[in-house]
């Protein structure tokens, strides 16, 4: 029952040219993921944007790079329709997007945040000193949202997707690895598409 109250709360009613607030991720039952991997997601976390960062970030929205150029793949649940093709595809983005590297075009519908606090605070200098962004710190924005004030299924870990999806990628099966070593993990947690945060 409260999965039926849920996917209705999700359903909108309208003409359709309301802006859905949240994209969930939500795996189908004989998907292989645990559903559980949706449940015990920490109640704050942080996020850093410059203007230099991918998608844009503001008070009101989170937007991931394919959501910001409106893509009509922005929209589509990760886990909908999922067949060998679809898990290739995302596994590649979804380690282009972990590891900071360039898309060349590709539509990456993630979009980052981390649990660690302290993590964000160096992520701010590093995006000021990194030459890429070299973004002003006055210039770069620290977000923090109370994830309890979302829908279940707004926000997964990121190494539960990974271990769900390093099979299809060898690249992302070697970040895997790295990613299992304290010292380069620091509580990341992804949502997908467009996100509204404002009051949240």
């Amino acid at each position: 029952m409260d999965t039926l109250t849920e996917a209705m709360g999700n359903i909108g009613l309208s003409d359709g040219s309301e802006e859905l607030e949240q994209l969930l991720f939500s795996p189908q039952a004989d998907s292989g993921i645990a559903e559980t991997v949706l449940d015990n997601i920490p109640r704050y976390l942080f996020r850093i944007a410059s203007p230099r960062s991918d998608g844009f970030t503001n008070e009101t929205w989170v937007r991931s790079e394919s959501a910001y150029q409106n893509r009509s793949s922005s929209m589509e649940d990760i886990f909908f329709n999922l067949d060998s093709k679809k898990r290739t595809d995302i596994a590649r983005i979804l380690n282009l997007h972990l590891r900071w590297w360039p898309k060349n075009g590709s539509e990456d519908n993630f979009v980052s945040w981390t649990s660690s606090l302290l993590f964000a605070i160096q992520y701010i200098y590093y995006r000021h000193l990194e030459p890429r962004d070299g973004s002003s710190l006055a210039k770069i924005k620290l977000y923090v949202i109370d994830t309890t004030r979302f829908p279940r299924g707004t926000f997964i870990r990121d190494m539960d997707l990974i271990d769900f999806f390093c099979d299809s990628d060898e690249s992302l099966k070697q970040f895997q690895s790295l990613r299992n070593r304290p010292s380069y993990y620091f509580g990341e947690y992804l949502s997908q598409g467009a996100l509204k945060i404002e009051n949240k």
